[in-house]
This record gives C-alpha cells, structure tokens and sequence, in this order.
C-alpha cells in the first residue's frame, strides 16, 4: 500500500473524533516527560504532525471523544508510517533517504541552548552598531514592533517556556512583569506575532496545507518537514499562554526575525547579511587567535599579478596546511532537508556549496599559478564552507554520495583537481565557533580536526551525522575542558545586554505596580487588552 494511501486512511480515522478531545490529549503528551518511554508517545516530532492534522481537519457528523488509548493507536500508525516515508529501497542512496529520517528527529534532539545562541547570534549580526539600517527599517514596516525590543521580548519568553514546568502560563505571572515598561499595545502586537488562538490555528493549517497540497494527497515530505506550528509557536488561551513543546516555543522565537525579514525581502536581506556574516567570521577568526588572509586582500594580490577569477573570503595558512574558507550567509531551504531525490540536492545547492567548492578550487589554482606565498601542495589543502544554518551534509565525499552517479561529476567539476574531496568539509556558524574554541583551547590546528573527521568518516563504526558530533568526539579524544563549546564572548556580551535591558524593563514595572491597589483598574485594563487575542 502506498503512503498518502496509508496517510489517508490515518487521517480518516483522527476525523471520528472531537476535535477538542484530540487536541487535548496530544497536548497533555507533548507537556509530559517519559525518560524511560521507548514508545511514540515520546516522539514529539510524530505528535506535532498529528496536531497539524488534527488541527487542519474537520471532525464528521457524530464525533466522539478520544481517550488516550484511541490517540495512542493512531499515533502509532503515524510512526509506523515512517516506513513508506522512507525510500530505503533505493539501495545506491540509502544515506539520502536516512539523512531525511534523522533531521526531523535532530530538530527536537538538540540542545536548546542552540536555540538561546541562534538568537543572541542573530541580534550580534544584525543589530551591531555599524550594521545596517535597514534590518531594523524593514523589521518595523512588517510587524510594528522595534527590532531591539522585540529581541528582548522573545528572550524573555523564551527563558520561561525554557524553565516552567506548567502547561499553561498565567496572564498575571507576566504581564505585571513587563508593562508598563513595554506598552500593552506592544505586548499584545507582540504576541498577536509568534502566537494564535486555536481558530487562528486551524486556519493557519489549512491554508498552509492547501499551499503545499494543492488538491493532491499527502506526500512524503510532508511527514518529514517542520512543524509548520514554529510559524506561531505560542498558543494563546483564555487562562494564558501556552505552546505546543517547549522546542517548539524556542526554536520557534529564535528564528521569527530570520524568517520575517527572508520573507520582506529575500534578496535584499541576504545581500546585507551575508557582508555581516563574514564579518562576523572575521572577528571569530580573530578571537580564537587564527590569522586570515581575507578576501580584499586576496583581490589585491590578484591585480598586483595581473589574475581574474573567483576568491574565497579568507584563507587561513599555517604549518604547512592553507584552508580556503568560504563564507555562505544562507539557511538550507525547507525542501533540501525533506528530499531523497539526488537532482533536487544538486539544484538547490548549486548557488551555495557546489560554488563555495568552484571557488575555493579556482582560488587555489590561481594561487598556485603564481607562486602564492606558502601555498601548501594539494593534499594539504582544505576548503570549508561555513553556512548560518547547518544543511547536515557533512564531507566532500558524504555530498558525492547523496548526489549519486547521475550527479557525482557536479562536485567533481567543482574541486577539479585543486582540492582532495575528502578535504572538503561543511559546517555551521555554530559548529565554526565550536572548531575554533576547541583547537585554540587544545593547541591544535583546524587542518587536525578536519583530518580526524576523514579518520573518523572512513569508518561506518565512527561517521557521524553532524559536525557537532565530531567537535565532541575530538573533545573527548583530547581531553578539553570544553566537551562541546559554542558561542563566542560576543555572544556572552550581547546576552549579558539583552538580559540587563529586560531587568531594567522588569524594575521599572515592579515600581509602578509596587503603588498598590490603586493600580488594580490600570491593570484590569492591560489584561482585558491581551486578552484580546483569545
């Protein structure tokens, strides 16, 4: 049987149902822990897309309520399903086919400090004093809210959907907090923007679907992709605010100014934040005592020796080894993290990492053409690619192989003979931030941990899945301190900013709230005005 056959059939049997029953057991087990629980209900990633359809459909004539068994049943089928989502029968690119089994776990896997630095990262890029205006411009003109202050706002709610045990957080446990510091109009514009009452909900799954459907049956991908619930991460109630899993709420608000701004203006934002991006990398670079050769400079030696041709952004040289190191201010495309088809990876990659490769290649040979200064020979040389997202595709020789035969002369085009594949490694800011911490703590060159990610990718008993993976593993092997470092004392700076701008926010609160009962109608007021959004 097929699987939007099986799909189909799933779907079926969640419309027998009251709505509101399944919805509210499916709540109760994204809110509940289960550390020893092999079973589906601790697959939150399942019971997010059981939520979306459940949310999307429309009970027949003659609901009843579910009880727990009923949802458990029906949200075993849906992990079951999983087999037909999976094309493992395809035997010559069985790793692409994991590949998409294991992001949709990752996401609810990792740790959700990630979450708390891709937001402080994010402000760090964009919001520095030198950066351009026009983050802050167009982050107004979409939502109303200043950009800084909707920065603070999300930190704050992220800490306490990060720390609270409660399924549902009361109006009164936060709005004394933050108004009148923050105008309730904000507040509410705020949370009208990460968040949706269950109407709100329902249409946002329709609507979202439809998109995605047309009037075709549910597709494989579909059970693969993000919960389309980050779009509005927290569920607006009569009582007070909740979200659908904690993970849900922080990646959720760490990347709604991501996603707002891509949306406003795609290119426009990514010309911008790409120069942002590598500066950023530049001051890493810096910070972790790793000297560059950077693009400008790069360009400067080609006029001085008569050369054209593509550059990297910094090239790094030292005992013997140089990494041409391309900067790529992108995020993978919902599609590549879902697909198992070759041509749709070659496609989506070929304006980011196949020509990152192309031109770490071509700057190696120029550079090799003329002599360049301590150019190391082939085999000691390296091209990373450092994206803002992870794209999970691990090596040179990890890429060939989800490109399969049809496509493999694409990667081999790009490094043409200047660069070994299995020296060419991808990674995330995050993951770069990681390599540097640890090699500067540990005396170690980056050229070391890349060479122990190819030993470690020969073997199918030591491969991994990520470039966080192997930091860890290089950590233990020497013993660091730092089991699995992130961030940068930028980073640490920034936090400690937007934390002390919330506190000062909260004081000013506490002070007008401390004038008493006379203060009661005044708040009256500010709760029936959130409460606008039920």
């Amino acid at each position: 049987m097929s699987f939007s056959r099986d799909a189909h059939r799933i779907r079926n049997s969640i419309t027998r149902y009251t709505k509101e029953s399944v919805v509210q057991h499916l709540l109760t087990r994204l809110h509940t822990v289960y550390p020893d629980e092999p079973k589906v209900i601790g697959r939150p990633w399942t019971v997010c897309l059981m939520l979306e359809w459940t949310l999307e459909l429309e009970p027949i004539k003659g609901a009843i309520p579910a009880n727990e068994k009923d949802v458990w049943k029906i949200l075993n089928k849906i992990w079951a399903l999983q087999a037909k989502a999976t094309n493992f029968a395809d035997e010559d690119n069985v790793w692409l086919s994991l590949r998409t089994f294991l992001l949709t776990q990752l996401r609810f896997q990792t740790n959700q400090i990630v979450h708390n630095y891709f937001l402080v990262r994010l402000f760090s890029i964009i919001c520095h004093e030198g950066a351009s205006r026009s983050f802050r411009d167009n982050f107004k003109a979409q939502t109303d809210i200043d950009l800084e202050s909707f920065f603070v706002l999300s930190i704050f709610f992220f800490s306490i959907f990060y720390s609270s045990q409660k399924p549902v957080i009361k109006y009164e446990e936060f709005l004394p907090k933050l108004t009148p510091a923050y105008p309730v109009a904000v507040l509410k514009q705020y949370l009208s923007l990460v968040g949706a009452n269950f109407e709100q909900l329902q249409q946002l799954m329709k609507r979202r679907k439809g998109e995605t459907r047309g009037d075709g049956d549910v597709r494989a991908e579909e059970y693969f992709s993000e919960p389309l619930l980050l779009e509005k991460p927290i569920l607006i109630l009569p009582q007070g605010i909740s979200t659908a899993h904690p993970y849900i709420a922080s990646i959720g608000l760490s990347e709604f100014v991501l996603r707002t701004l891509k949306t406003a203006d795609s290119r426009g934002f990514r010309d911008k934040f790409t120069k942002e991006f590598e500066n950023y990398l530049a001051y890493v670079f810096d910070a972790n005592n790793f000297e560059m050769t950077k693009e400008d400079e790069l360009k400067v030696f080609y006029r001085g020796n008569k050369i054209q041709g593509k550059v990297v952004d910094f090239l790094h040289q030292r005992n013997g080894t140089s990494i041409f190191i391309d900067a790529k201010g992108v995020e993978p495309n919902k599609k590549i993290l879902v697909t198992d088809k070759s041509y749709i990876i070659k496609d989506k990659l070929r304006d980011t990492h196949l020509k990152g490769i192309k031109q770490a290649a071509e700057c190696a040979a120029k550079l090799s053409g003329v002599g360049f200064g301590n150019l190391a020979d082939f085999d000691n040389r390296y091209a990373l690619i450092v994206t803002h997202q992870d794209f999970y595709l691990g090596n040179g020789v990890k890429l060939a192989s989800y490109l399969g035969d049809e496509y493999r002369q694409r990667i081999d085009e790009a490094v043409a003979g200047n660069i070994p594949l299995k020296n060419v490694h991808f990674c995330c800011v995050a993951d770069l931030e990681g390599i540097l911490a640890l090699c500067n703590e540990t005396e170690t060159e980056i050229s070391d941990f890349l060479d122990f990610c190819n030993i470690e990718e020969k073997d199918p008993a030591t491969a991994k899945f990520e470039m966080r993976q192997h930091i860890q593993a290089y950590a233990k092997k020497l013993a660091s301190e730092k089991i699995s470092p992130i961030g940068s004392d930028r980073l640490v700076e920034n936090y400690k900013y937007l934390t002390s701008e919330l506190a000062r926010k909260m004081s000013k609160s506490q002070q007008y709230w401390s004038q008493g009962s006379v203060k009661i109608p005044v708040y009256l007021q500010h709760l029936k005005k959130i409460k606008e959004l039920v």
